[in-house]
């Protein structure tokens, strides 16, 4: 279910207890899911334009920064839930 079908449901009129607790327990943090996730794009962005754009000379210099920010990413890719929260 959507965060989208949640807030339909509610127009709907739907009853509290018609709603999938699941579903209102993630619509309540509509706000703050949306943000990590406009920051993931962004940070995804970046890092795709760092590795695409930079010459070899520049990947070069660059080399150990992205060597550990691929170990992060990874430790996201592999580890880290939503439900994780502000998880460093």
């Amino acid at each position: 279910m959507a965060l989208k079908d949640v807030k339909y449901m509610q127009m709907a009129g739907y009853t509290e207890d018609q709603i999938p607790a699941e579903a209102k327990a993630l619509y309540v943090q509509k706000d703050v899911l949306r943000k990590n996730l406009v920051h993931c794009d962004q940070v995804a962005r970046s890092y795709n334009k760092t590795q695409n754009m930079a010459n070899p000379v520049e990947a070069a210099l660059l080399e150990n920064k992205l060597a550990k920010l691929d170990k992060i990413i990874e430790r996201g890719e592999t580890e880290l839930k939503w439900s994780d929260g502000d998880s460093k």
